[in-house]
């Protein structure tokens, strides 16, 4: 099941160019209020509106007096095109594994 699949958000922002240029490769950083507090063990997913996974780092998280969570900072990569707007979405879940191309070889010894 895909993470979005009957989830309900923490957090939605969106992402849209106005500049008529296009981005690629481009580092961007979010702080995020939760919509409600979470355990601070809980796994993070963030899905674009289609719901497909997107990689994110999370590089902060601020916690209440009773220790939940309530607010992180994430950073992710992403791309976009001319007046193009992305609309992403934090859910408490599972982050799916992303195919890669990179393979892990072990030698002998080693």
């Amino acid at each position: 099941m895909a993470p979005a699949a009957g989830k309900v958000a923490l957090a939605e922002w969106e992402l849209h160019d106005s500049l008529g240029r296009h981005w690629t490769g481009e580092l961007l950083h979010y702080t995020l209020d939760l919509k409600s507090p979470i355990e601070p063990k809980q796994p993070l997913a963030v899905v674009d509106a289609s719901g497909t996974p997107i990689a994110v780092q999370v590089l902060n998280k601020k916690s209440n007096a009773e220790g939940k969570v309530i607010q992180i900072r994430l950073a992710l990569i992403t791309d976009l095109k001319p007046f193009e707007q992305i609309r992403f979405r934090l859910l408490a879940a599972e982050s799916p594994a992303r195919k890669t191309d990179l393979e892990v070889q072990k030698t002998k010894g080693r």
